[in-house]
Order: structure tokens, then C-alpha cells, then sequence
């Protein structure tokens, strides 16, 4: 079973990969432009056509959504930017997952 983990360089996002290979599972990282390790997919989730593009190449069964801006300070400093990542980038992954692996 493929996974797609968006937020994936986060803290627990390397702990959640790690656990799925553990278990069997083939972890998709996913991470903000920038923000990724060597390996990680750049998916910026409030980009919605790039966003489609990859969930079309990648096709994953199954996903775990970490992304997402948490850092309570910043997100008062930069609130339309939480918004866009938080809601909007949020109803553009389940959208783009919906339309092109509506089982996962």
C-alpha cells in the first residue's frame, strides 16, 4: 500500500514514515517547496493544478495530511498565509484525491 504523508519533514512525519516501512507500507514524503529532504516530492498543497498533477503521477491508496502551518506565533504574524496552507490547501488535497484516486 502506497501512502502519500504531506508534511512529510516535519517531526512527526519522520516518525510516521518510518513506522510505515516498518510495517509494510510504502511511504510517499511529501513536503512544501524548500522545506523537503533529498527524496521528498515538493508539493505546495495550495497549489491546486500542481497538486493534481501529482496526485495523477503518484496514485497514492492511501494519505496522511501533516501539512500545515502550526506554529501558533506565525500564524498570528501570517494569518492569510495559515489559512491558505491550513483550509485551502486542505480542501485542495482532498479535492485532488476525490478526482483522481477516489478510493484512497
Amino acid at each position: 500500500m502506497r501512502v502519500l504523508v504531506t508534511g512529510a519533514a516535519g517531526f512527526v512525519g519522520q516518525h510516521l514514515l518510518a513506522h510505515l516501512k516498518a510495517h509494510g507500507y510504502e511511504g510517499i514524503p511529501a513536503e512544501a517547496p524548500g522545506r523537503g529532504a533529498e527524496g521528498m516530492r515538493e508539493v505546495d498543497v495550495r497549489d491546486r493544478e500542481g497538486l493534481d498533477a501529482a496526485i495523477r503521477e503518484l496514485r497514492p491508496d492511501g494519505c496522511i495530511h501533516l501539512a500545515a502551518l502550526a506554529f501558533v506565533p506565525r500564524t498570528w504574524e501570517q494569518p492569510g498565509t495559515a489559512f491558505e496552507v491550513n483550509v485551502v490547501g486542505t480542501m485542495n488535497l482532498l479535492a485532488s484525491l476525490r478526482d483522481y484516486v477516489p478510493g484512497c
